[in-house]
């Protein structure tokens, strides 16, 4: 739940208290769920109680962003995994004003916050952030399948007229259908197929994930500003069976394929320059015009 990180986009992961309720199509066989049930952790819904986390969970980050100040560099921080911070649960409310008086402590770790309700970023992120945003948050949203993007995404994309995060991401994981990027797209993707237990996963088509990179190196190629990274994480249960790979969620296997599959051994992540608030593709100026379509 801690220290180096099994997914393979992040290098820790921090969960500042446990539980949630499902919200997506994405959430149907929500692993989250599963490993609290089976540790006894918390239940889900949304009249269940949420369980902080301990205070040694919480002295982590300070020890992860002394490390990386010595060391001069920066870990990624995935937050949270066995919850959503942006759950409108009043329960929640001062344990995430302590998280973000936490992630304010850190300025070496970058924090890589993501939830199934953009729509409440505005809600619940400090106010002083729409003024002086931290350079160490990335903002997220994970999205499944077209109707989930029409109804998140144009939400999510105005939040840059508000929070100049350095990185607007998404999730398309678990990948549950074909989608079309009319509204725009974030700098940065992740993709990948549905894991878990083989008779509930659902099956991620190979056709949807290249639709998607399609759009997203098209968007490359014409911007000359701003970086559309992808991440291609994971097969899922699926095909990981069926193309035979050496783990169940079809993803440390990915660069051993065929090279019919090399145009999914793509693994990029946004490079952020200290004096501009975007994933730029080359050293340019850090003015970017209001008309300038970001992503």
């Amino acid at each position: 739940m801690a220290e180096n990180s099994s997914i393979s986009w992040t290098d820790h992961t921090f969960n500042a208290w446990i539980g949630c309720h499902k919200v997506s199509p994405g959430c149907k066989f929500c692993y989250a769920e599963a490993y609290a049930e089976r540790w006894g952790l918390a239940e889900w819904g949304p009249n269940s109680n949420r369980h902080l986390t301990a205070d040694s969970t919480w002295a982590k980050p300070l020890a992860w962003n002394k490390t990386a100040q010595a060391n001069n560099k920066r870990f990624r921080v995935f937050c949270s995994s066995l919850s959503d911070i942006m759950e409108d649960n009043p329960q929640v409310s001062e344990w995430r004003n302590r998280l973000f008086a936490l992630i304010e402590q850190t300025p070496h770790l970058d924090w890589l916050l993501l939830t199934k309700r953009p729509e409440n970023y505005p809600r619940f992120l400090p106010e002083k952030w729409q003024s002086n945003f931290p350079h160490n948050v990335w903002l997220g949203t994970t999205i499944c399948n077209q109707e989930e993007y029409d109804k998140k995404y144009p939400a999510f994309h105005n939040l840059l007229r508000t929070f100049l995060s350095p990185v607007y991401f998404v999730s398309f994981e678990p990948l549950l259908g074909p989608i079309t990027l009319h509204s725009g797209a974030p700098n940065w993707s992740i993709i990948g197929g549905e894991s878990g237990f083989l008779k509930y996963a659902r099956k991620m088509e190979l056709e949807w994930v290249k639709h998607l990179i399609k759009q997203l190196k098209s968007k490359d190629e014409t911007n000359p500003y701003v970086k559309y990274n992808i991440f291609f994480k994971q097969m899922g249960a699926h095909l990981a069976k069926v193309l035979r790979m050496d783990d169940k969620k079809g993803e440390f296997g990915v660069d051993k394929l065929p090279p019919a599959y090399d145009w999914l051994k793509i693994r990029e992540v946004p490079i952020v320059h200290s004096y501009c608030y975007y994933s730029l593709k080359k050293e340019s100026s850090p003015a970017i015009s209001e008309q300038t379509t970001l992503f």
